[in-house]
């Protein structure tokens, strides 16, 4: 597949449209602050690794979107839906404070909208996550699952709003949030909140905050690994479905560096 890397002359009046099957990476674009993001008709991979807050509308595509948090992470995401496919996938390895607003809307029948997160948190350090998927029509399925690992002091936070609105018939929506905490002073909070105006429609959601099991450290270290490393092992394993679906091993590389040194 074709690889485009994004700069200035790709973009009109803050606009990005794209039309061919590629994958696409978005870094930093200088004096841009915002981007509206037109994805139409095609099959796109995204590697997004900006600082921009952002308007995207999916129109008749497929599109798997990789949002890799950078430092001073401070974004909202507005999202639009339209007789398509979306992935996004949430890689927040930093050992840095972020906030991540995203709203969606699945605006036509058969739309289908997954929402997967891997953060973690140190230090004094918190992860704010509010997330809602909007189903405005009927024959729609939405997913959010949530994971993510606290150590020390610090705290992360999902709110999940998956809204089925009137006349939204026969649409799915699903909600699974987990946080593994390291240490006693490490904070999670899990809100999910499902809001349902018609019948005839499937929803459901999950919800825990705990501690890695005693008994899965105790085979490990019983075997000759340390701790830390056993601890380390546990994490990664959670976090290493999300990291295996990017193609590009050297930012796959960069991230297992963040990830170990948020989790040590």
């Amino acid at each position: 597949m074709k690889k485009i890397v994004i700069n200035k002359s790709h973009i009109t009046n803050n606009l990005l449209t794209i039309r061919e099957d590629a994958i696409i990476y978005l870094n930093d674009l200088g004096s841009i602050s915002d981007l509206e993001i037109s994805i139409l008709g095609c099959n796109v991979k995204i590697i997004d690794k900006s600082n921009l807050s952002k308007r995207i509308k999916v129109e008749n595509a497929n599109v798997h979107y990789f949002i890799i948090t950078s430092d001073n992470f401070n974004n909202k995401f507005e999202m639009s839906v339209d007789n398509s496919e979306i992935s996004v996938e949430v890689i927040d390895l930093l050992a840095k404070s972020t906030n991540l607003i995203i709203n969606s809307d699945l605006v036509s029948r058969n739309s289908k909208m997954f929402l997967n997160t891997a953060v973690i948190s140190k230090g004094n350090n918190e992860k704010i996550y509010d997330l809602t998927i909007n189903s405005l029509v009927g024959d729609t399925y939405s997913k959010i699952d949530n994971f993510g690992i606290a150590k020390d002091e610090s705290k992360i936070s999902f709110s999940d709003v998956s809204y089925i609105k009137k006349a939204a018939k026969n649409s799915e929506v699903y909600q699974d949030n987990k946080i593994l905490l390291l240490d006693e002073k490490a904070e999670g909070i899990n809100k999910p909140i499902l809001i349902i105006d018609e019948n005839d429609v499937k929803a459901g959601h999950g919800s825990s905050v705990g501690m890695i099991d005693k008994e899965v450290l105790f085979y490990l270290t019983s075997r000759g690994i340390s701790l830390s490393d056993a601890r380390n092992l546990i994490c990664l394993g959670k976090v290493s479905f999300m990291i295996n679906k990017l193609e590009d091993e050297t930012i796959k590389e960069k991230l297992i560096a963040s990830f170990t040194e948020g989790v040590y």
